[in-house]
């Protein structure tokens, strides 16, 4: 009898050892960053590097997702990264100068695949757009694949178009237009975990706090069909919305302009950046607007980064 108990203990432990039985689930640290053209912004551009360096020490994401990468932003964040990051951009040349760089942990990642999507209605063509749209849209994605667990994810991340010519409700189905485009390739990817940042350019609610036509498509509150025939329905959550421990609606919007002082004041603002991820493979613990000053300097970009904790499940 005793022999029979030891032997079905054995069993047990090796069916917990394989199946993971009491580990400790696999955290993932996501960001994203519109981090503004050098351009643009009031600090000086070595003052602005220096506040990022200490953002990138303080959270130690695994991935981000960055938006308006300029060829010198690309080479200046190349040194603010080191080893320690590598990265992936679309050619500038190619995309308006905005990059939309993805760079992520090469301690922890190997680079499984990489591609952009030019979000028209030709996405594999370098430099093409929507009729529409003011800029070059794109969205660039990265495989990467956990070095010690094996456990792979996609990265996408975007920055949609900006009202100009377009306003309104044309503004709205452009960007709805570009975000079909990714969600089309994504759902070709098949059952792989995915997470998306990026610059979406509009709030995920209307004036009537009713969800935008894209925001619906992306969290699967509804569906529709392409044009080739293939029902598409995203399965994304919002990590803002979703984290346990995360900011107060207070405090979702994610221009800096609105957590300042003054005329311009009103952290109540629609957020505009955001970091979602596939709920089927992860669960969110942890939501950030990284509202970061120093002293009395402007912020160091227009837009302020986000950052979440995911756990594989």
């Amino acid at each position: 009898m005793k022999r029979i108990i030891s032997l079905a203990l054995v069993v047990a432990l090796l069916l917990c050892l394989f199946s993971g039985c009491g580990s400790t689930p696999e955290t993932l640290k996501v960001m994203s960053f519109n981090i503004q053209t050098e351009q643009g912004a009031d600090l000086p551009f070595s003052q602005r590097t220096v506040m990022f360096t200490d953002i990138l020490k303080q959270y130690q994401p695994d991935s981000i997702g960055m938006q308006e990468v300029t060829p010198r932003w690309l080479t200046r964040l190349g040194e603010v990264f080191g080893e320690n990051y590598a990265g992936v951009s679309a050619p500038t040349e190619t995309s308006d100068n905005d990059a939309c760089s993805i760079f992520y942990r090469t301690d922890k990642f190997d680079l499984v695949d990489q591609g952009v999507l030019w979000l028209s209605d030709t996405p594999d063509v370098a430099g093409s757009k929507f009729p529409e749209s003011n800029y070059v849209r794109i969205c660039t994605w990265a495989r990467l694949k956990n070095k010690n667990t094996g456990n792979e994810y996609v990265h996408f991340n975007t920055h949609l178009d900006h009202n100009g010519h377009n306003t309104g409700d044309e503004a709205m189905q452009l960007r709805t237009a570009q975000g079909k485009v990714i969600l089309e390739f994504a759902q070709s990817l098949g059952d792989i975990p995915l997470v998306f940042t990026g610059d979406l350019n509009q709030g995920h609610t209307d004036d009537n706090d009713e969800p935008r036509e894209l925001y619906k498509y992306l969290t699967g509150l509804a569906g529709y069909v392409s044009e080739s025939g293939i029902e598409v329905k995203g399965a994304f959550a919002d990590a803002r919305l979703e984290a346990p421990d995360t900011v107060s609606p207070e405090e979702w919007a994610s221009m800096g302009k609105y957590h300042t002082e003054g005329e311009r004041y009103d952290p109540a603002r629609k957020p505009l950046d955001f970091i979602f991820y596939t709920a089927a493979d992860f669960d969110a613990l942890v939501y950030r607007n990284i509202n970061y000053r120093v002293d009395d300097y402007w912020y160091m970009s227009d837009h302020l980064p986000q950052y979440c904790e995911l756990t594989f499940k």
